[in-house]
């Protein structure tokens, strides 16, 4: 130890300790019935969804039968709402931690599902024999890891986790969950960047810029809590 690099003294982040008042995020959940969607972004391996506590709460607000409502905008069924609520619901195993809508960002890296080009001319000489058969998905590369940027400048995240997905008895795929303090990643960057590693290629930087009116948006989701917790 007496040859070791001392830490540095940067403060790391932490949760804020103040939840998310309730009654925001129920008056936020009613505005959005029949208009829930994810604020997403994508690169060539992965789709990457920002997730409030005004999303968690308003998908599982819209989920309960006894809290659905018809209106004129609410047109789909329970099940077609599925792959849409999907990213806003199942955390795998921190969905207990997500299911207390703590009042942080999270960002969710979700592998993309891709069809093999042997498979794909597989399927369409089957075609030409008058046989019709399906695509045959599989995830393009699991997730590794993530940087995120405000501007020039990194930020840490609260808590790199990582969502594991079982696939089949022996396999499983790796999504990342990123959470961060609810003001890093804002309109004040002036520019918000991503960069995704996959497992398949751990050192091959994948670069996305993060349109600014996804991040109003999300900075609006926090306007509640910014305003109760000044």
């Amino acid at each position: 130890m007496g040859n070791a690099v001392p830490p540095s003294g940067t403060h790391l982040p932490v949760e804020p300790a103040r939840p998310f008042p309730v009654d925001a995020l129920r008056d936020a959940a009613q505005r959005r019935l029949g208009s829930l969607s994810p604020y997403q972004v994508s690169s060539s391996t992965f789709d990457v969804t920002f997730v409030t506590p005004v999303l968690t709460y308003a998908a599982q607000y819209q989920s309960d039968p006894a809290r659905r409502r018809t209106t004129s905008k609410d047109t789909r069924t329970p099940d077609a709402e599925q792959p849409l609520l999907r990213p806003l619901m199942d955390f795998s195993n921190w969905s207990e931690y997500v299911g207390d809508f703590p009042p942080v960002l999270l960002v969710r890296v979700t592998p993309k599902l891709v069809e093999g080009f042997w498979t794909t001319v597989a399927r369409g000489a089957a075609r030409t024999q008058g046989v019709s058969i399906p695509p045959i998905k599989r995830f393009k590369s699991g997730f590794s890891r993530l940087r995120a940027f405000c501007g020039d400048a990194e930020v840490t995240p609260v808590h790199p986790f990582k969502l594991e997905q079982r696939i089949s008895e022996t396999d499983a795929i790796h999504e990342g969950l990123y959470v961060f303090d609810p003001g890093a990643l804002g309109p004040q960057c002036g520019t918000v960047k991503l960069v995704l590693y996959s497992e398949k290629e751990p050192e091959k930087a994948d670069t996305r810029v993060v349109d600014p009116g996804v991040i109003e948006r999300i900075w609006q989701d926090f306007a509640p809590y910014r305003a109760q917790n000044p």
